[in-house]
């Protein structure tokens, strides 16, 4: 055979289905052709092993010679994230042994012609691929400097050219893993992304207070600095007007307003939601209902509706006599703001692609219809609910004892918030005090004159031993008040839940 080519190598890209990859260039032997196989994201590279990864096939001549080349079949299909690069390496021996005075076959000595050519295109492939010197220069370089001189330092070159080993603006600082994210970015905005910082053309223009308390512009003029909330997803900055001073305070992750329900026009199934915002409640996503929304319990979820024409709002399931939460939920990729009910405090069932999430409502569903209410924002973001027709939730007879009691008022689970409530204790012979607090608390007995003190104290000279009014108590995360009387027995002890207060910040 003759080497008619001076190329020793060929490279594949993987696509999960190709096993076959030919070699077209001779080679002696199998043991000759060396697989690399590369990781193209990341430049890692395996050689890989004959027969465990792959075999080899092709024609063989005469003298067991592979003079048309041939085909490495990989044992599984290289997927498409890696190539695989076959080259030619033989080893670096003669092997061709001519007897004295026997025939000479033209066969053999072509072989070993062909055997060191094939040596010496490896010798050119590894130089063509390694740092060298250019032909055009005069003089050659040195060598190398020593092991020991070169440790830990930079390959660099001195006045002549001549190869030295410097340290010269070597900083072997340890970089964190985080700031390496920040290292490789290759763009400023980029890099504030890592960081989570803004530019100074994205910051908030501050607004000034004069001595006089009215409100001025950044430049002190008598127009007041007025931005709005940005698209959904960017978090709420504040700038000083001093560049030396303060520098970026990121908004609160608990942020929340707005955002206040009622029953829609649908009063058994429907709930109408006001615009408003809130921070996501992993404190990354800012999320703005710019118009109000009109959802519907009993239909599965859909995106959009409006308080005229609502669209579907449950998660998952069929609707029933159950508390639902409701949740403001948005997606990143299109910045979508929409609403939802689900039975979860902590864990509704996310349409496709909605990513972010944060809980900002609870409402009742009995005898087939959301109970009536209205809503209300507090200080902070806050939410009162008040029901339309409150309900008589305890009214037990001959139960509030000298021993402690916890019962249900019709407020959220899974967490706690302040219960408003009308109580009456009553009993008709005889006058008594009555403790009504939240069950986290100990357990204490009511007193006119010791610490906790009471909540109510019934005259026992009136005819009908009996006192009522409204009251504010934190409930357990389980919805419930505890009660204890200093009287053997109570007749009666009603309570009506006008509703309550949360502050949002699940």
């Amino acid at each position: 055979m003759t080497i008619s080519t001076t190329t020793n190598r060929v490279t594949y890209t993987g696509n999960g289905a190709t096993v076959a990859f030919s070699f077209p260039y001779a080679f002696f032997a199998k043991a000759d052709l060396v697989v690399i196989e590369t990781i193209i994201a990341t430049g890692v590279q395996t050689t890989k092993t004959l027969t465990t990864h792959y075999t080899i096939s092709g024609s063989v001549d005469a003298l067991g010679h592979y003079s048309s080349g041939g085909t490495v079949t990989a044992v599984t299909a290289p997927a498409s994230t890696v190539t695989w690069t076959i080259y030619r390496d033989p080893t670096a021996t003669q092997t061709t042994d001519l007897v004295e005075n026997d025939p000479m076959p033209a066969e053999s000595i072509e072989a070993a012609l062909d055997y060191q050519t094939m040596l010496v295109q490896r010798l050119t492939d590894l130089m063509g691929r390694s740092l060298r010197q250019p032909d055009g220069d005069v003089v050659n370089i040195g060598a190398l400097p020593s092991k020991f001189s070169r440790a830990s330092a930079y390959l660099a070159f001195d006045a002549n050219g001549e190869p030295v080993a410097s340290a010269a603006g070597l900083d072997t600082t340890t970089v964190s893993t985080f700031m390496a994210t920040v290292l490789d970015d290759t763009s400023a905005a980029a890099a504030r992304a890592t960081l989570g910082a803004i530019s100074a053309a994205e910051a908030i223009t501050p607004t000034i207070m004069s001595a006089k308390g009215d409100l001025l512009g950044a430049t002190g003029n008598d127009t007041p600095a007025v931005k709005t909330v940005g698209a959904n997803g960017s978090v709420l900055m504040a700038r000083s007007e001093d560049a030396s001073g303060l520098a970026y305070v990121p908004a609160l992750t608990k942020a929340i307003y707005g955002l206040t329900y009622a029953n829609g026009t649908d009063a058994v199934n429907d709930i109408n939601i006001n615009a408003g915002g809130a921070m996501d409640a992993t404190g990354a996503y800012w999320m703005t209902l710019g118009t109000a929304l009109g959802k519907q319990s009993d239909v599965a979820w859909a995106v959009g509706g409006t308080t005229g024409t609502p669209a579907g709002g449950l998660d998952t399931g069929a609707v029933g006599d159950n508390d639902y939460y409701l949740w403001l939920i948005a997606r990143s990729d299109t910045g979508v703001v929409d609403a939802l009910f689900s039975l979860s405090a902590t864990s509704p069932t996310m349409p496709a692609n909605y990513d972010y999430k944060r809980l900002m409502g609870w409402v009742k569903r009995t005898g087939g219809t959301i109970v009536a209410m209205h809503t209300y924002e507090t200080e902070g973001g806050g939410l009162e609910l008040l029901w339309d027709s409150p309900t008589l939730d305890i009214n037990l007879a001959n139960t509030l004892t000298t021993t402690r009691r916890t019962d249900a008022v019709k407020v959220p689970l899974n967490f706690s918030t302040t219960a408003n409530l009308n109580v009456n204790p009553s009993d008709s012979g005889a006058g008594h005090i009555t403790y009504i607090y939240c069950p986290d608390l100990t357990d204490l007995a009511p007193s006119a004159t010791a610490a906790p003190l009471l909540t109510f104290n019934a005259n026992a000279v009136a005819v009908s031993n009996s006192v009522g009014g409204n009251l504010r108590v934190r409930t357990s995360a389980t919805g419930t008040i505890a009660a204890r009387s200093n009287l053997a027995t109570v007749d009666l002890y009603a309570v009506s839940t006008v509703g309550f207060t949360w502050a949002r910040r699940n």
